[in-house]
């Protein structure tokens, strides 16, 4: 079995080189995807699933998607995020929505949950095979 690179390789494997902008946007957005889901789409014994994958959206787009279990609990739709104001959390949207090139959400169709979604798009990309994790 060969082994995964892990969300902060995936970028680096499909050609982004670590400590460049783009990298790191990639794994912000990804770390505060699945830290929502996390804190507030997890139910007792079952997990999140991450996706990572490039797509062409014309140009090569880092897809990000976060699925989770908990279905009465989601987001409010982009462009319709609260300001966090003086809590001490509440501001990982509001990163994802600054960083991202778009991002949204919908309900799973098969199974009670969501899928939280982001794109990047990635300016002046060579990336690699378009797989994921």
């Amino acid at each position: 079995m060969v082994p995964r690179p892990g969300a902060r390789g995936w970028p680096a494997a499909w050609g982004l080189p670590y400590g460049t902008e783009t990298h790191e946007a990639v794994v912000l957005i990804t770390a505060e995807l699945t830290a929502n889901a996390v804190r507030h789409g997890h139910v007792q014994g079952r997990d999140f699933r991450l996706l990572l994958r490039v797509v062409e959206r014309p140009g090569p787009t880092a897809r990000i998607e976060v699925t989770d279990t908990r279905g009465e609990r989601v987001p409010p739709r982009p462009g319709n995020l609260p300001a966090a104001g003086l809590a001490d959390d509440g501001r990982g949207l509001l990163l994802v929505e600054g960083m991202a090139t778009r991002w949204g959400w919908y309900p799973r169709t098969r199974a009670p949950g969501k899928t939280v979604w982001a794109e990047y798009e990635i300016p002046g990309a060579r990336t690699g095979p378009a797989n994921g994790v």
